[in-house]
């Protein structure tokens, strides 16, 4: 019985081994597309973990406004079941 094939892109944990060049440089492919940089951690034992950053530049900025906070959220939406929030609108506004 032959062993079905995985697709190792479908597998989120998926372990793959990479190959330095001569000068120590790995290549990471498709798994960077999209990516600017990476923040870089060596680990006790040596292991490396590379998180990847997507950046924007300061005059794209204004389309990515700094998201709310968990408690932020869960305050509005306390505030919005309880009324508080339309007269505090009318309150400042």
């Amino acid at each position: 019985m032959k062993k079905p094939r995985v697709d190792r892109r479908s597998v989120p944990d998926a372990l793959r081994r990479v190959r330095p060049d001569r000068k120590g440089r790995v290549t990471l492919g498709k798994l960077a597309r999209g990516i600017s940089s990476f923040a870089l951690r060596v680990d006790e034992s040596g292991m490396i973990t590379l998180e990847p950053f997507r950046e924007v530049s300061a005059r794209q900025a204004w389309r990515f406004p700094v998201p709310l906070t968990r408690g932020e959220i869960s305050r509005a939406l306390t505030e919005a079941v309880t009324g508080r929030a339309a007269s505090r609108r009318t309150r400042h506004g």
